[in-house]
Order: structure tokens, then sequence, then C-alpha cells
């Protein structure tokens, strides 16, 4: 068995009404530990404390201070000292009179003498001036002078160094280091880490009214593992020579511009040392690297806010899905997806067969393939499914943000359930899902009404076969994912359209607008439009790989996708598919819901 804890806490809880301040709270303060509280303001630190101490009545949970329930936490009688945020004094009484007024009051007969406390505490020289008249670093000395009285083992501290000067800061930090070497435990809590972590041993980040992480301190800076330092005549210079190498996962200049700062992850120092001398940078020193705590804390905010967005994009995810399956529009538009490639496959059947009529009445051969001729019709409806598919897509992540705001969903969601963020993300995980379903939906239209009708061996022209079936699919799978990548990318230009305008009408019209200028623009844009995913996205008028996949199937000896657009094809939607989410996700953290 080890050591009675000083404080400890299991599962508290403090709720007010709906709102959580504290949230299963649960830690331990080690015996002769300085252990530190730390959080910003707000994350439930003086709730903790209060409930802790017996000030407020937690929710649930349960608190033992000094191995005694909190409900008897009066039997410890001088065991424990607490100092508020607000030093309790006095005003009209000295010093000394302040302190035997908090004996009387406590029954304290035991313990340091007056002249002992007060030398503890650096106010020696203040015995006979009056409270009032000392300032707030002193009376914030007189305050743990009068929390020493009897025979303190635990000392509670809430925000002992607000408003202090730096003076004061550092008198108060080595007092709290002279306690422990006397045997006691000290608790503190605090939102000013870097002073925390030149005194306290153990410490508790506290983040939302919950503990993010806690133990002794250098366990949570992990010795600065992973990290190394290194002091350079040229940090800018050394910085560019050490990023993107392999191995190296962070650099970042500290301390003015003296010291360059790498997280290392499977290359050593010695490496790196080598290529900065390599680069022409002068290289002064070599050490480990220290891990603070406000580098930890800020990777544990970091940390939470992407789990917070995660769940709550995953939580918006599938409220749209529920709504997609449940809404009459989604039906009919996968109905719509599904009927014109099919209706369009058959207008075709019956415009050649009225040509060939036509042609056999003027006593002419029809020209063009002889077999393999379901692939044209096939591949013809399939774009033109995509390019209405690209248009629903763009008017549905137009709609979904702005309607929603328009409906007030929006003001709910973001209250009580989601991030902004979220909002956002939530709805661009359906992207990837509507896309699938859209090119399902309209290949499988224009598959089946072509099978009904052609065949789809290879294609032959005059006794001459141009392409094999498997050398046809081997052209049609890029071209089908290529377009696909560029529907995800369409899908995201409608979330940030939706953040930006005003209404859904709005919104929609933007869409709508947007969808037909750039196949007006596009020839005017050249060689740069390349460079956009709309290039690439199936559309009325298009030069999409699926439209060259068309050309192949009628057989054109021209027809093909060059192969530097099909790669720029595959690699520019999906990044910047990324930056329009992210756009409209900064966006509607600006706008007002």
């Amino acid at each position: 068995m080890g050591a009675t804890p000083a404080l400890e806490l299991r599962g508290l809880t403090k709720r007010y009404g709906a709102r959580t301040v504290v949230e299963g709270l649960s830690l331990e303060v080690p015996a002769g530990s300085i252990f530190g509280l730390l959080g910003p303001n707000g994350s439930g630190k003086t709730t903790t404390l209060s409930c802790a101490l017996g000030l407020l009545r937690p929710t649930a949970g349960t608190a033992r201070v000094l191995g005694e329930p909190v409900a008897r936490i009066h039997r410890l009688q001088g065991r424990l000292g607490v100092v508020f945020d607000a030093a309790i004094a006095l005003p009209g009484l000295t010093v000394t009179q302040n302190l035997a007024y908090v004996r009387r009051l406590l029954g304290h007969r035991r313990g340091r003498t007056d002249g002992e406390l007060l030398e503890a505490v650096g106010l020696t020289g203040h015995a006979r001036q009056r409270a009032g008249s000392l300032s707030l670093g002193q009376q914030k000395r007189l305050a743990i002078a009068a929390a020493l009285l009897g025979e303190p083992e635990l000392i509670v501290l809430d925000e002992p160094l607000s408003g202090l000067d730096t003076l004061g800061v550092r008198r108060m930090l080595r007092l709290f280091r002279s306690l422990r070497e006397e045997g006691l435990t000290i608790l503190l809590s605090s939102h000013r880490l870097h002073e925390m972590q030149t005194v306290v041993t153990h410490a508790g980040i506290l983040l939302d009214g919950g503990i993010a992480r806690t133990g002794p301190l250098d366990e949570l800076l992990g010795r600065g593992a992973g990290r190394h330092r290194f002091t350079v005549g040229d940090p800018r210079r050394a910085r560019e020579a050490l990023l993107g190498l392999p191995g190296v996962e962070e650099v970042s200049v500290v301390e003015e511009g003296a010291v360059v700062e790498v997280r290392l992850a499977g290359v050593t120092a010695s490496d790196l040392n080598r290529r900065l001398v390599e680069a022409g940078v002068e290289v002064h020193a070599s050490e480990p690297g220290v891990e603070t705590l406000q580098g930890l804390f800020e990777r544990l905010v970091d940390e939470r806010e992407a789990e917070e967005v995660a769940s709550g994009a995953w939580r918006v995810f599938r409220a749209e899905l529920l709504r997609l399956r449940v809404t009459r529009t989604t039906h009919l538009a996968a109905l719509f997806l599904l009927v014109v490639p099919a209706l369009h496959v058959a207008v075709s059947r019956f415009l050649e067969a009225a040509e060939r009529i036509e042609l056999a009445r003027r006593g002419r051969e029809p020209l063009g393939l002889d077999e393999g001729l379901g692939w044209a019709p096939f591949a013809e409806a399939w774009r033109i499914g995509l390019a209405l598919a690209a248009l629903l897509l763009l008017i549905h992540g137009a709609r979904s943000v702005a309607g929603d705001r328009d409906r007030g969903y929006l003001r709910l969601a973001s209250t009580r359930t989601a991030t902004r963020a979220a909002l956002v993300v939530g709805r661009a995980l359906l992207g990837p899902l509507l896309v699938v379903g859209a090119t399902a939906l309209t290949g499988l239209g224009a598959l089946a009404a072509a099978s009904a009708w052609y065949d789809f061996g290879a294609l032959v022209e005059d006794g001459y076969t141009i392409l094999l079936p498997e050398e046809l699919r081997a052209e049609l799978v890029p071209a089908a994912l290529s377009a696909m990548l560029a529907l995800l990318a369409v899908h995201a230009a409608g979330l940030l359209v939706s953040t930006l305008a005003r209404g859904a009408t709005l919104a929609v019209a933007i869409a709508v607008a947007l969808f037909l200028a750039f196949d007006l623009l596009e020839p005017a844009l050249g060689d740069a439009a390349g460079w956009l995913f709309a290039a690439y996205s199936p559309s009325l008028v298009d030069g999409s790989a699926m439209e060259e996949f068309v050309g192949m199937a009628h057989g054109y000896s021209d027809a093909g996708y060059p192969e530097a657009r099909l790669r720029m094809s595959f690699l520019l939607p999906a990044p910047q598919a990324l930056l329009l989410v992210g756009l409209a996700s900064l966006v509607l953290g600006r706008r007002r819901l």
C-alpha cells in the first residue's frame, strides 16, 4: 500500500442546471508534493477546489482530504490550511492582531509562533503594520501565514500569483519551495504555466471541466524526449535546411531567434548537425530539448479541439445521413439520376434507328462501327448523368449550411453539440457518399439501357478491330475515378458558397451561376483552367476524361486523354476540396448564426 494521498478526487461532477462545470474529474495529490492544478480561466479550477474542500456540494463523485471524507473535513482542524484568491484580512488590525484573531477563531494552540510565521512568509518587519496598508503581495503572504497556524500538512492556494509583480512572484515561489522542504504538501491552482513549471513537482491540466493530463512533472514533460536544440548563427537558414528532411516532424525558432528546436522521429541529432554544417550553418551548441508546460498545454488544447471537431462532425454526419434517407427530395434526385441516362440511351437508339431507316431509303450504307456499338451511347449517357450529378451536388452543398441557418438548426447545433467547424466538416463527410451514390446510379441507368439494345464487344469497323473490351475498360475506370474526385471538390465548393451566402435561395442561385460560368470562361482561361478542379468535372460542355472516353467509344482515332492531364485530374481536386472545406469552416466561424 502506498502513502495516503493528501487529496483524492473520484468522478467529481458539478452541474448548474443544464451547464456542466466539472465532469468526471479524478486525481490524486501525493503527500509531500507541490501539485499544480493548472488550466485557463473558466476551466473549473475554483469549482473543483470548492467541491474538494466542502464549500460546494458536488452533483456526483467523492473527495477525501488527508484521508477524511469532505463531510468530516472539520475533524482535520489545524492539519489543513486554505488561501483563497482574494486574501482575507481585517484591515483595521495589525499583522500580529490578524494572526491572533485567526488563531482564536480556529482554536489553534500549537504550532509556530507569530515570529516564526512572519519570518517564514517574509513579513517580520511588518508585524505592527495594519493589514489595510499592506501591498497585495504582502496581504497574500499574511493569508499564507494564517493558513500555517496550527500544524498543517496540506496547504491549498487558489490563484496565489494573481496580481503580483515579478518580485512578488519570485518571493512567493521561493516560499512554496521552503514550505515543501519542511514537509508540507501544497496544492496550487493557477493559469500561469511558466511560473508553475519552476516550482511544481506534480501537475494536473484541467480543460473544460475535465483532467486532460495528470502526473509527475517529469513524466508529463517527458524530459524533452524526441526534441533537440541547436544554437546556430543563422536560424532562418537552419530552419530551411532541416524542414522536410526524413525523420524531422517539426522545426521552430525559439529564444528570440538564437535557437532552433527540432522534434525528432527516427533521425539522430548528429545527423541533423551534419546536415546543418553541410548547408553552411554555423552550429554553436547542441543539446536535448526541454518540453514546457505551455507547449504541453497548447498541444492538449489542439488535441481537444481536434477531438471536438471529429466527434461533432460525426454527429452532424449521422444527422445529415438520416435526413438524406427520409427526405423525398433525395429519393426524387436518385430516381432522376437513374432515369435520365437511361432515357438518353433510349433517345439515342431511336434517333439512330431513324437515321438507319433514312439511309436505307436512300440506298446508302450507315457509316461507323459494325460491332461494339454499346460503348458510345453508354459512355455519353453516363457523362451527361455525371454532369447533372455535378449540378445537383453543387446545389446540395449550397443549400446545406445556408438552409439550416435559415431554419435555425445551425444555431441549435452550435450551442449544444458541435463546433462551427464540425458543422461544415460533418456535411463535407457526406460528399464521398453522395459522389459514389451519384456515380453508381448514373452508371447503372446508362449501362442497363445500353445493354438492352447494344453489345459491348470489341470496337470493329470494316472488319478491323480498333479496341478490345479490356482496353476500353482500362480507359473507363480512370476516367470515372477522375470525374468522382472532381465531384468531391464540386460539393465542397457548394459548401463554401453556402457559408458565404445570406440565404439558401441566393446560395443556390450563385451555385448554378458558377456551374454555367466555368463552361463559358474555360476557353478564355486556356491552360490556367487546368489548375482548377472544375476543368476535370463532367459538365454540359466539358473536356473531362469522360468526354474523351466518349470519343474513344465512337472509335475516333484522335481520341484519348493526355497522360499529364489525367495525373493532374487525380492530384488537384482532393487537396482543393480540403482547402474549400477549410475555408468554409473559417467563414462560418466568423459569421453570425
